[in-house]
């Protein structure tokens, strides 16, 4: 691997992750882990519309994490369509969803129109079980991985470019054990839109 990052959230304050379950839709592109009070899903798959991906995002292998009711992370949906394309594009950039960044260029170009977006991500999920998932992705020039691994006080994020080795030992680690230190360290660029046209 050319780069890798680890990211460790700390949940045992939570006491939320104790008996999740593991739910997976390939077909459309998420892979969750769920119980009462925890929630944990990852988007890796088709874009839709026979590779036009008109409504998709550039958010491959990003993550959204609620706990006991609190959202650390969740994707900020669309606010707008065609009455501001800026804040449209703004809403499909990578740097509004928390997929692993290595680059300042867009996985998948943004001025090909509104309503389309090249698959050039072409993500894959390579494990997905009880308590790890695997993927990844070609938006960047090097093949992007991510890996999730849920243990039992701690769940860790994994990102590497270029390659995948499970066994690396230097290797830059951030360790968050809060929603508001999540979401700053994940720099993400809009607000949460409520809906159309409406943002926190």
């Amino acid at each position: 691997p050319k780069a890798c990052h680890r990211l460790i959230i700390d949940l045992a304050p939570t006491n939320a992750f104790l008996d999740a379950q593991a739910i997976s839709y390939p077909d459309f592109g998420i892979f969750i882990w769920r119980s009462e009070t925890f929630f944990l899903s990852v988007r890796c798959g088709q874009i839709g519309q026979s590779g036009n991906g008109g409504h998709a995002h550039n958010d491959q292998l990003s993550f959204e994490l609620q706990i006991n009711g609190e959202d650390w992370t969740a994707d900020p949906g669309s606010f707008t369509y065609t009455a501001n394309p800026k804040k449209r594009d703004a809403y499909r950039s990578h740097l509004a969803h928390s997929g692993p960044r290595f680059d300042l260029s867009e996985p998948s170009r943004l001025n090909l129109g509104m309503f389309r977006l090249e698959d050039n991500a072409q993500a894959r999920c390579l494990l997905f079980d009880e308590n790890e998932f695997l993927g990844t992705h070609n938006g960047y020039k090097l093949p992007v991985y991510r890996h999730l691994k849920l243990g039992s006080e701690t769940l860790e994020i994994t990102d590497c470019l270029g390659g995948w080795d499970p066994s690396l030992k230097e290797i830059t680690e951030t360790k968050i054990d809060n929603a508001q230190d999540l979401r700053k360290h994940l720099g993400l660029s809009v607000p949460y839109s409520r809906g159309y046209g409406l943002a926190d």
